[in-house]
């Protein structure tokens, strides 16, 4: 009675006590997202019965929704190790003869004095794995679908000893009310089914059984229609009631059957978890007829082989090794944000409890029956084979616990808490508009500043969401007239423009505070350029003849350089927990190694060449996959020693880009260049994006490094008479004239080219037809002079004359 009731309740309390001690202090990367739908009131797109369950702490203060959230995730998870220890002691060992002929028990439960290991090693293995855990002590809302899950196991184990109907009927409701909420009950549909009918027999196919079992799970499955009911109710989704419906279980397609080779992952976990679980389900029969000794031996060799292998194996995924879940989680490995797969673990730890109890029973001497001959080996294998299991039974939870309990401290929240608040010191007292393109961190300062008296002073815009005209009427409703629509929905159509968004947030900055939280580029730094302020960088506007930023006074070198400085100990603290593989720590090893290199490019621009390459070193070694900063490095080392390093061309630079593939991923998860070839390649980057001025500025660090290049100062030209800054244009092309005495004909041509496209642009069209024309007379075989001449023709709407040079 103590290990089938009492025990279970115990080893639940234990966990739970682990899991309060160890609970997360704020948020982590895991949790936020659940979180902060709770932060901002909106229904979650899935979810529903958890949403359901949550929804009174939404009338909590915001500061303390995180904290209970996290106590009852906690709660979910004392709850679920409980069932698990429960449904370890209600397993029947009479699966196998030689279980039958040791248990003798009249339900087959384990009966021996040391039924207590399987229950404790079980919960343990399980309770203190690392992925558990952490979804234990954070609210990632994974910890209530399990206990769903265990919940309805613990009910068919509970049928197999009482018999009782409503057992059958709790697990038929439970499950209907976990499909809308976890995805995976529609996978694990076949076998608890094929369990029911296991267990159940031939009394399954009762009409009035099936008929009260089939409406429970559909009245579970009603569930489904709550968020759209939801949504429809506030009035502020763009879609119909079924239209949302169906965009729940769209979501939910996607995981089943959308996503490439999550099958085929979860066939490898389900080796050691779901596999295990299926054959400790079979009830094999004993040996009978003509079997010779020799093969009755072999057989009952290979049962304990295959069982004692099961358990080594399940227990040996417990502590991550290359196959356990943990490890195949792929989807998200950037943030390690993938699927948790908790339902393996937990399935894994119900075999351990399963096969550790066989270990204990099976390996001990039967009843004796009559005369027999002992068996040496049996003698030395039996009391080692229970030795090891006790010994498990203590040191794998003990094991785990060690070495976990690192890593759980690493990602309990308090790094990203600093974090925000380090952002709020940088932000400024006056109102403010604060553009990101990482939900994250709009998330937690949006938590951060709910308790204060400055909740109201800012506006937080999440500009990946920008071109969404539904975005800017929920912008519009939380900000009212500090965010003005641009326009009706029927003038914004599908999508905002580039160009008008571009407008918009730049008359912002005209009159307001504007700050961006972190670097970045795009087309909103065609007209605005970035002041760092420590970790924050505040939007200024160009003025019309202004192309390049201007450059940092010796106030703001000094403000900047102090704040790097005062956070040195912090960074160190990242990098510390950055050896636990916390998710945090990733995450804002990221996010500091981008700031870092945004900010050593700031200083070799200003020539601090000694403290750029500082910082340079800082971020390759805070995100170690930071190409740029890593470039930037070697360049920088070499400038200061006064090393010529050697040019490369674009195939080797693309070569360089490592997982990367785009200028977009690169300059966005880690900064910019500032090393003269890759400056070149992003200029014309720049150039392909109309982006003219951000163009200009990286060709002008590439000939800043290398005067004598040629294809730099061309490029630099022809950036300054795309963007219509003529006086520059031509000043610069002067400079070439006056620089490079020796060229080829084509390059000639390059300079001539543009110093008609600068007449033309500056309205002058005689004097830039007559210099292609005079182009064209001293070089008849060069076909770029004809075709500058006839683009001029055409921008001038002159396509007789352009003709008349085609032909």
């Amino acid at each position: 009675r103590f290990i089938h009731r009492t025990l279970p309740w115990i080893v639940g309390g234990v966990a739970l006590l682990v899991f309060a001690f160890t609970l997360n202090r704020w948020v982590n990367l895991r949790s936020l997202p659940i979180v902060s739908k709770v932060w901002e009131g909106t229904p979650p797109s899935q979810s529903p019965l958890f949403y359901a369950i949550t929804y009174p702490l939404r009338f909590f203060p915001m500061a303390l929704q995180p904290l209970l959230l996290n106590i009852f995730t906690a709660l979910c998870g004392g709850l679920t190790i409980a069932l698990l220890a429960r449904s370890v002691a209600l397993l029947p060992h009479d699966r196998t003869h030689e279980q039958r002929v040791r248990e003798r028990s009249e339900l087959s439960l384990l009966s021996i004095p040391f039924a207590w290991a399987p229950v404790i090693l079980a919960a343990g293995a399980c309770a203190f794995q690392l992925t558990f855990w952490e979804n234990a002590t954070a609210a990632t809302g994974e910890l209530f679908d399990l206990a769903l899950f265990a919940y309805v196991i613990r009910s068919l184990l509970e049928y197999r000893i009482s018999q009782n109907d409503s057992w059958l009927f709790k697990a038929a409701l439970v499950y209907g009310l976990s499909i809308p909420n976890n995805w995976a009950m529609i996978g694990f549909f076949p076998l608890f089914l094929g369990a029911i009918v296991w267990i159940k027999g031939i009394r399954f196919f009762d009409p009035s059984f099936l008929i009260r079992m089939a409406l429970l799970g559909m009245a579970g499955l009603l569930i489904y229609l709550l968020l759209p009911l939801a949504w429809t109710l506030r009035g502020q989704s763009e879609m119909s009631f079924f239209e949302i419906l169906r965009a729940s279980w769209l979501g939910q397609k996607l995981y089943l059957a959308d996503i490439p080779n999550l099958r085929n992952r979860a066939f490898l976990l389900g080796l050691t978890s779901v596999l295990p679980v299926v054959v400790m389900g079979i009830r094999w029969r004993s040996s009978s007829g003509d079997i010779s000794a020799a093969g009755a031996s072999l057989t009952t060799l290979a049962f304990r082989v295959i069982h004692l292998f099961f358990l080594a194996a399940c227990l040996f995924v417990c502590f991550d090794i290359k196959f356990s879940p943990r490890s195949r989680t792929a989807s998200g490995a950037e943030l390690g944000l993938g699927l948790p797969f908790l339902t393996f673990y937990y399935l894994g730890a119900l075999a351990i409890g399963y096969y550790s109890g066989y270990a204990l029973l099976v390996f001990t001497d039967p009843p004796r029956k009559g005369w027999r001959h002992d068996n040496p080996l049996a003698k030395i294998l039996n009391p080692l084979v229970r030795f090891v299991v006790l010994v498990a039974a203590i040191s794998v939870p003990l094991g785990l616990l060690y070495r976990n309990y690192a890593p759980i401290r690493a990602g309990d929240g308090t790094v990203l808490k600093e974090f925000t608040a380090r952002t709020l010191e940088g932000l400024p007292t006056q109102p403010a508009y604060l553009l990101s393109e990482d939900a994250y961190q709009l998330s937690m300062l949006q938590a951060a500043l709910a308790p204060t008296d400055r909740r109201d002073q800012y506006a937080m815009v999440n500009t990946r969401l920008l071109e969404n005209p539904a975005y800017h009427e929920k912008l519009h409703r939380q900000y009212g007239p500090r965010w003005p629509l641009m326009g009706s929905r029927e003038d914004l159509g599908q999508r905002v423009g580039q160009a008008d968004l571009q407008l918009y947030v730049t008359a912002l900055s005209v009159s307001n505070l504007v700050i961006y939280l972190h670097p970045s580029f795009g087309y909103f730094f065609e007209r605005m350029y970035a002041e760092p302020n420590g970790q924050t960088l505040r939007l200024h506007p160009f003025h019309r003849e202004e192309i390049l930023p201007p450059p940092l006074t010796p106030d703001q070198l000094q403000k900047n350089e102090a704040f790097w400085r005062d956070a040195s100990d912090y960074l160190k603290r990242i990098e510390a927990l950055e050896e636990y593989d916390s998710l945090d720590a990733h995450y804002l090893a990221k996010y500091y190694s981008r700031a870092l290199n945004n900010w050593g490019v700031s200083l070799q621009r200003s020539e601090k060449l000694a403290d750029a390459g500082n910082d340079f070193a800082r971020a390759a070694d805070l995100n170690t996959n930071n190409i740029p900063a890593k470039f930037n490095r070697a360049f920088n080392e070499a400038v200061q020693k006064g090393r010529t390093v050697p040019s490369e061309n674009g195939k080797g630079l693309e070569e360089k880009f490592g997982n990367y593939r785009t200028w977009d991923t690169m300059l966005g998860d880690n900064g910019p260049f500032d090393q003269p070839e890759f400056c070149q390649s992003l200029g014309e980057f720049f150039v392909n994006q109309f982006q003219y001025r951000q163009a200009a500025l990286q060709f002008s660090r590439a000939v800043h490094f290398q005067p004598t290049n040629f294809v730099a100062r061309i490029a630099l030209a022809r950036a300054y008479v795309a963007g219509q800054w003529i006086p520059r244009a031509i000043a610069e092309l002067d400079g070439i004239d006056r620089e490079f005495k020796e060229l080829p004909s084509t390059n000639r041509l390059d300079i001539i080219s543009l110093r008609a496209g600068a007449a033309f642009a500056a309205g002058d069209f005689p004097r830039a037809e007559g210099l292609l024309k005079n182009a064209v007379a001293q070089n008849p075989d060069e076909s770029a002079a004809s075709q500058a001449l006839v683009e001029l023709y055409r921008g001038a709407g002159h396509y007789t004359n352009a003709i008349a040079v085609l032909d």
